[in-house]
């Protein structure tokens, strides 16, 4: 099978390596603080790990998402990362009868729940 022409594929490569322009890149940074402030809101992680993720989120806070531009990232493009709608999920509730007919029957163990990541104490034996 022929290989395509070189312009067929420079001009693929035009189309698909644009670097993401700095402004919007740093738009999406802010959009992840505001979750990270209203995931931290509705949780109450333990105090060192609040302080790895506040240091974390002010560490992306300094940053700027990378483009084609810069050398390491030369090959990756993060536009599929960015242009996904990133919300927090939402809040769901569970009754004890829930966690009983999801529960391995005849085993009786140590039960941890947890949901969407957060422990629940009040369901957990």
């Amino acid at each position: 099978m022929p290989l395509p022409a070189k312009g067929v594929i420079n001009r693929f490569r035009e189309k698909t390596n644009q670097a993401m322009p700095t402004a919007i890149a740093s738009e999406h940074i802010g959009h992840f603080i505001e979750l990270y402030e209203k995931a931290k809101a509705l949780s109450s992680p333990a105090p060192k790990l609040a302080a790895i993720q506040d240091k974390a989120a002010a560490h992306l806070e300094e940053m700027r998402f990378p483009t084609r531009r810069d050398e390491d990232w030369k090959y990756t493009s993060v536009r599929q990362i960015v242009s996904q709608n990133w919300a927090l999920g939402k809040a769901t509730t569970l009754s004890p009868d829930h966690i009983e007919n999801a529960a391995i029957k005849d085993l009786d163990d140590i039960r941890f729940v947890f949901v969407n990541g957060q422990f629940v104490p009040a369901l957990s034996t």
